[in-house]
This record gives C-alpha cells, structure tokens and sequence, in this order.
C-alpha cells in the first residue's frame, strides 16, 4: 500500500511539473508577441494613431486560420499590425469588406504582417489571420487595428473641383497640425513644414532641410482620401539614401538620427492617386 501511494505520488508530482514547464512556456510565448507589437504599434501612437481593435492573445496550429470582426469608420484609415512568437515563421493577415471583398493584405514572408488601408464605408471589415508557418504547434500570435484620421465629410452633390481642392487641403493641414501636437507632446519641435502640394500620381517633390548632428528627426507625410499610396525618402548632401518610408500606405512616418549635419533634402513621392491631383503634406520635427 505504501509503495503504491508513493507511486501515485511521484505520478502527481511528474505531471503537476510538466504543467508548470507548459504553462512557463505558454506565458514565454505570450510575452514575446506582446512585446513585439506593443514595440511595432509604438511608432503608430506616438504619431496621433489610437488602437481601436485587437485580438488578444490567440493561438493557430501550423496552416490555421482564424476571423475577426473589426468595425470601421468610413474615411478613416487604418494599420492593421500582427506578431507571433519565436516558432511562427510567417503569419499572414488579410482584410475584408462587408460584402468578403478582400481590402488589402500582407502575404510575405515575415512574423510581423503590416496593413493599411481606408475604410470605404463605415461597417464591419473582418480581419483573418493565417498561421502559414509554424514549427511547432501550437504559435502564439495577436493583432491590433489603430486608427488615423476624421471620418469623411459628406460631400455635396457634383462639388466643383476647386471646392474638392479646398476640402482635402484642409483635411491634410488638419492632420499634419495632429502629427505635431502629438510630436510636440514627446518633446519635438516643428523644423519645417512643406506647404500645401498638389500631386498627380508618380510625381516627386524635394525639399531641403539643414539637420544637425547626433539629433533625432522624425518625418511625416499625409495626403488626402485620394491617395492609397504616398512615400518619403531622405537623401544625404552626399545623395546617398539614409531612410525611407516605402510601405504601402497613406501616412508614410520616417525616423533618423542624423549621423552627420548639412543639407538633407526630403524626397516626396506620390506613388498612387487614384483622382489627380492629390493633396499632400510633409513635417520634419526635431528633437528637443
């Protein structure tokens, strides 16, 4: 009778234990993904972007898949950011509108899929996630939605072109002000500020600006409900590329800490504007 209740016992403990080391290991995985995304979501927040959806912790088998609601606001524009932990090689991230039309999606290779898009109409948009990749089941990830911009005004019947015009410049000069009170609040300054642009669709715009050595800089671009697709490239006085911002979305965000001084020139690119010209602006903020 002893020996078996010492056998019970040993059987209890080896099981309480390898609970412990599951859980240890869950708790490892989950932290690893939160600190990903809270990093990741920090550059959007710091900038006048708010989280408005997340998923919370999940978890997917390898070829998994999982939907999510997500409710939009017509004329806002929106970064969906996903994470997972060390034993996720690619998760991908897909969004849909009301009626299953996919929005965009990120299906590259990587552990930490980006998307932008702006919502249409204001609804629920369902966001899926594919665990395309895992080695070892089951892969802990999470996503989070945040959110940029005003709802879109409703336009007047057949508004004339220059009305348009005036409606978009103030929309973007609206923003850029946001971007640099939020900016202002983590102790940068405004250093310059691009006057209002009107792009059509592939053209550029340079601007010089004077950077000083050993100082952060972060650089900013915004562009009207036209414009999916707008980038921002910093060029050294020696033309040499130093940062960019490529992605493809609306609010390009560039940040340098400038390892020399001189004339930098900002290079702004309206990679896509779906009705010409689209209205854009630029801020360069310095850290104080």
């Amino acid at each position: 009778m002893k020996r078996l209740l010492l056998t019970t016992i040993a059987g209890l403990s080896l099981i309480s234990t390898s609970a412990f080391a599951q859980a240890s290991q869950t708790n490892s995985h989950q932290n690893v993904v939160s600190s990903q995304l809270r990093a990741a979501e920090a550059a959007y927040l710091s900038l006048g972007f708010r989280r408005t959806t997340t998923t919370g912790s999940q978890s997917l088998n390898d070829d998994g898949n999982a939907t999510f609601n997500m409710p939009v606001i017509a004329g806002q524009r929106y970064a969906v950011l996903g994470a997972c932990d060390s034993d996720c090689t690619d998760l991908d991230i897909k969004i849909l509108d009301a009626s299953g039309a996919m929005v965009t999606q990120d299906a590259a290779t990587d552990d930490l899929p980006t998307a932008y898009f702006e919502a249409r109409q204001t609804g629920n948009y369902r966001l899926q996630v594919t665990m395309y990749q895992c080695t070892s089941n089951p892969c802990y990830y999470q996503a989070t939605v945040v959110s940029f911009g005003t709802p879109t005004p409703t336009p007047a019947p057949a508004p004339a072109p220059v009305a348009q015009n005036n409606n978009y410049d103030a929309q973007v000069t609206s923003q850029l002000d946001r971007v640099e009170e939020v900016a202002n609040g983590m102790n940068y300054r405004r250093l310059f500020r691009s006057p209002m642009m009107h792009m059509d669709k592939d053209a550029v715009e340079n601007y010089t600006v004077v950077l000083t050595q050993g100082v952060n800089y972060k650089i900013a671009g915004v562009c009207d409900n036209d414009c999916p697709d707008m980038d921002i490239k910093l060029i050294d006085p020696n033309g040499r590329e130093v940062a960019a911002d490529v992605l493809t979305d609306s609010v390009p965000i560039v940040d340098y800490l400038a390892a020399r001084g001189g004339a930098f020139t900002v290079r702004v690119v309206m990679y896509n504007c779906t009705s010409n010209p689209c209205s854009a602006g630029v801020t360069v903020m310095a850290a104080r």
